[in-house]
């Protein structure tokens, strides 16, 4: 706070008073996007094949890896000329499968780990639609600008990518250091797998076993690392003994699994400020995971503490998926599948917007990108959840409450492109996004004002001489409007205050619940008023709540007479309450709740005023 007088207020206010088949094309025209936001190409003009990932070093380079295998450095502004890696003759790069992830080590710096998780083609052969192939991890370590081949190491391998898709996905680091990975069930997108389908890759020389030949019911087997989220050691592949499976045996499948029940998790993120530093507390921290969806739901899934089980095949958005809950696998079918051990997802879109949840987006490929961390965005998105839709072109952000439970969602544009990826770049504090169709790496930059304005036909002043100039912010996200006011409110005392306001005409009920109030002395105040005017010395009528002397109920006629009660009643009332004021004709009646339901009258008191005033919130 600026002086020891001022008065921080937060009001929660009721406003009652009245894929596949990419293509490679030039940049279309920029998107649409709110007020003060728009796009840059992080690498100048320059142009990428196909860029499936993205990451930050602390020293400003960007790395950025393409889906034939690929990987490039943007350093100050422009790509390379000599890309960092090419893995072209090792990748297989076949409808959704390909090098598909890129991170960093936490230690980057001193080390220069880079780690890439792709679909590796077999026998380094042209048919690049064989169905016998499997992903890996594996770990180079930078030189200067260039990766050392001889640094190879295999940290990961065998994991399932038998079909052309929903094979190797996305893997990022936890703030313990352990490394998180996704992998889709590698089963058929084309039909329902129950297993069968493609044997090649099973036993006799392929590279997965013959239990796993189940299909998409891998996605509910322990011992299949299909359909799953993983947790490993970045050093040798293996599993954690505090991983929520785990044997005993840190090599065993079961021991690398976090969570379970998933088709294809293309894209997941790590919140921030969750998770320990300690690999042996088993708390990497909540993962917010995006499952592209069959026939009908994409799902945005939290994995808060492990071990969750997201139900699929068994379960698609909210509904049992009725052709795998009739289909007959080898082992692991939908009867072993419990209803109340399936961990719903938080959020769900369809080809319906209606119908999604919450309504109003269409889903057909969710894209989770990830959460803004830096003050250069308004506060409406500072710790905000980024994410899109591939197919749609839509980007959105998602706010979440501290247990990570989904609070509101507001779309941010409808015209993004192709977004396959994002990223944060500490250093700029921009949020960035790959399009996988235009081939360019954008920033969304802001150039507005920071401090959100209230929304029309609200507005926001200062009445009389305050000590120090108020100021309003409004969060749409959770309908949450905060006042800061440095001045003198109380009995006796000359207008000095913030208003936050709008013209009313005739009868009115206006409520609000008054959250927090902070800073200055015990009888700092803030509350509900109507007013004549923002003319200083104006008739108005106030029902004040303060820190610690009670409630004030007070008014101001035309000819300057004043009146108020104080409620010092016990135990005294304060933030958080609600309030509400109501007027009908010159008469108005002040009353408080606990829980917005209950009302406890506080005063009625005629103040002459026309029949348009002003109604608001002051602190």
């Amino acid at each position: 706070m600026r002086i020891a007088a001022a008065t921080l207020a937060t009001i929660l206010v009721l406003f009652l008073a009245g894929p596949s088949g990419y293509a490679q094309s030039g940049p279309p025209g920029p998107p649409t996007l709110p007020s003060g936001f728009a796009t840059e190409n992080a690498a100048g003009t320059d142009l990428f094949f196909l860029p499936v990932d993205l990451a930050f070093a602390s020293d400003g380079r960007l790395f950025v890896a393409e889906k034939e295998g690929v990987v490039w450095i943007v350093k100050d502004g422009r790509k390379l000329a000599t890309p960092f890696l090419d893995l072209q003759d090792e990748v297989l790069e076949s409808g959704d499968r390909g090098m598909t992830s890129i991170a960093l080590d936490p230690d980057f710096a001193t080390n220069g780990y880079v780690y890439l998780y792709y679909t590796v083609n077999p026998s380094g052969g042209e048919d690049l639609d064989r169905l016998d192939s499997f992903a890996r991890i594996t770990r180079f370590t930078a030189v200067g600008d260039e990766a050392d081949p001889a640094s190879r190491h295999v940290v990961l391998d065998r994991v399932p990518a038998c079909y052309f898709s929903h094979a190797n996905d996305t893997m990022l680091f936890a703030p313990d250091g352990s490394l998180i990975v996704s992998a889709g069930d590698a089963a058929s997108y084309q039909q329902m797998d129950a297993g069968g389908l493609y044997d090649e890759c099973f036993g006799a020389g392929g590279p997965l076993q013959p239990f796993e030949n189940i299909g998409a019911f891998r996605a509910q087997q322990l011992e299949s690392l299909a359909g799953k989220i993983l947790r490993i050691d970045p050093a040798n592949g293996q599993g954690y003994a505090s991983n929520p499976f785990y044997t005993g045996d840190a090599r065993d499948t079961r021991s690398k699994v976090w969570a379970y029940g998933l088709r294809n998790p293309f894209s997941f993120t790590l919140r921030p400020g969750t998770g320990s530093a300690l690999p042996s507390s088993g708390q990497p921290g909540s993962l917010f995971i995006g499952d592209v969806g069959w026939t009908m739901w994409e799902e945005l899934n939290v994995s808060s503490t492990g071990g969750e089980n997201f139900g699929w095949p068994c379960y698609e958005g909210p509904f049992e998926q009725p052709q795998y809950q009739d289909a007959t696998p080898a082992m692991h079918g939908c009867g072993t599948v419990g209803g109340s051990g399936v961990t719903q997802a938080q959020l769900y879109w369809t080809d319906d917007p209606a119908a999604s949840v919450p309504a109003g987006l269409r889903g057909d490929a969710i894209i989770v990108g990830d959460f803004y961390q830096g003050v250069r965005y308004p506060t409406a998105y500072q710790g905000a959840l980024f994410y899109a839709d591939y197919p749609n072109g839509w980007m959105a952000t998602g706010r979440f409450d501290d247990v990570d439970q989904f609070e509101a969602q507001a779309l941010f544009s409808t015209d993004t492109g192709a977004v396959v990826a994002f990223a944060y770049d500490p250093t700029s504090q921009w949020m960035h996004y790959l399009n996988i169709v235009t081939g360019e790496v954008l920033r969304i930059v802001y150039d507005g004002p920071l401090e959100n304005p209230v929304p029309l036909p609200w507005q926001s002043a200062d009445i009389g001489d305050p000590d120090a100039e108020g100021t309003a912010t409004y969060d749409a996200y959770a309908d949450v409007l905060t006042l800061d006011g440095g001045g003198a409110l109380g009995p006796y005392d000359t207008d000095a205050f913030h208003f936050v306001s709008r013209d009313l005409d005739g009868d009115f009920v206006m409520e609000a619940r008054l959250d927090t109030l902070a800073g200055g002395a015990d009888y700092a105040r803030a509350g509900i008023m109507a007013r004549a005017s923002t003319a200083a010395n104006a008739p108005y009528l106030h029902l004040a709540v303060t820190k610690l002397d009670g409630l004030y109920f007070e008014w101001r006629l035309l000819d300057g007479t004043y009146g108020y009660a104080h409620l010092a009643e016990v135990p005294v009332v304060s933030a958080p309450t609600w309030l509400r004021l109501t007027r009908t004709g010159d008469t108005y009646t002040a009353a408080t709740s606990s829980d917005g339901a209950t009302w406890t009258e506080r005063g009625t008191q005629a103040v002459p005023m026309s029949r348009r005033v002003l109604a608001g919130f002051v602190v």
